[in-house]
C-alpha cells in the first residue's frame, strides 16, 4: 500500500522541503556565537567547544539545532542580557526555527545538558553564594 500524501493535504514539495530542514536541524553541527557589545553576532572559530571560550564579560548563544542555550557572563549588565535574549530570538526567526527552545544559562550555574556539549569542562568548584540577605528576617 503506498501513501499518498495529496490525501493528506500535503504536497511532495512540502513534504520534501520540511524534510530537507529537519535533517539540516539533525546534522547541524554546534555553533557557539559571541554578542559583542554593538549588537552583532560574531561566530567563535574552534576547533572545539570549551569552557575557557567563554568570557565572563560578554554573552554567548550556543546553536545546537532543536535547541539554543544563552549564555550569560557574570560579569556582564542588565542591557546586555536583555539584547542577548533577543538576539537568541532573532536567530531562531532568521533560521526559521520557530518550535526550537530558548534555554538560558548564568555563568556558574550551568546545567548538565549544556555542560556536555563543549569538548573540555573543568570539574564542578563549589561555588559560594552571595551571603547578602542571609540572615535577615523582616518581621
Amino acid at each position: 500500500m503506498m501513501l499518498k500524501l495529496e490525501n493528506y493535504g500535503v504536497s511532495l514539495v512540502d513534504f520534501l522541503h520540511f524534510q530537507r530542514k529537519q535533517l539540516q536541524m539533525m546534522l547541524k553541527v554546534l555553533m557557539l556565537i559571541l554578542l559583542s557589545y554593538f549588537g552583532k553576532a560574531i561566530p567563535v572559530a574552534d576547533d572545539s567547544l570549551t569552557k575557557k571560550l567563554l568570557d565572563t564579560h560578554h554573552c554567548y548563544l550556543l546553536d545546537c539545532g532543536t535547541e539554543i542555550y544563552v549564555w550569560v557572563g557574570r560579569s556582564t549588565n542588565l542591557e546586555e542580557r536583555k539584547a542577548a535574549n533577543g538576539a537568541a530570538e532573532e536567530h531562531l526567526r532568521v533560521h526559521e526555527r520557530p518550535k526550537s527552545n530558548i534555554i538560558r544559562m548564568i555563568e556558574n550555574f550551568e546545567t548538565v545538558s549544556f555542560r556536555s556539549k563543549f569538548d573540555s569542562w573543568p570539574p564542578l568548584s563549589d561555588v559560594v553564594a552571595s551571603k547578602d540577605g542571609r540572615g535577615k528576617v523582616v518581621a
